[in-house]
């Protein structure tokens, strides 16, 4: 096969901007392979910069748990968005995993059972095994005391 400068760029810019070869083969006619080896030749393969920054999917929250999430946060003086988003910091990390071992230890659901943990996941916008191993790191350190520290510019 011949790659015009079209193909070429059309596969470039496919690619930066997240789609995945599969989607780009489907789009171009080509099959994955021939848009693998393309990207590897251009030493674009193991470059993919959209795909870190993707929005993470939600589910919605009930009223109940985000009051219990709100009253988390406030007591410990973390912004709700800092324990919500992608933040890392300790006293984030903690706070949310704090909120997790609440929900699975505090709160019963309608069908008399605790949130699983693939729920509670939905709600944060993280995988179950994230909520399982931040749930039992709660319940192993227990009730989390911190230094004060500094979030986004703000002495806490």
């Amino acid at each position: 096969m011949t790659w015009t400068p079209e193909a070429v760029e059309t596969v470039r810019s496919m690619w930066m901007s997240g789609k995945s070869s599969t989607t780009i083969s489907r789009a171009t006619g080509l099959t994955r392979n021939t848009i693998n080896g393309k990207l590897n030749r251009m030493g674009l393969l193991g470059i993919t910069p959209l795909r870190h920054t993707r929005t993470r999917d939600y589910k919605p929250v009930p009223p109940r748990i985000s009051t219990m999430i709100r009253d988390t946060c406030i007591e410990y003086g973390v912004p709700i968005d800092h324990v919500m988003g992608p933040s890392h910091d300790e006293v984030s990390v903690g706070v949310r995993h704090e909120i997790w071992r609440k929900l699975r230890e505090e709160v019963t659901l309608s069908n008399g059972l605790p949130p699983s943990y693939p729920r509670i996941g939905g709600w944060f916008g993280r995988d179950h095994t994230t909520i399982r191993s931040g749930y039992f790191r709660a319940k192993e350190r227990g009730k989390p005391m911190f230094d004060a520290v500094e979030i986004g510019g703000v002495r806490l």
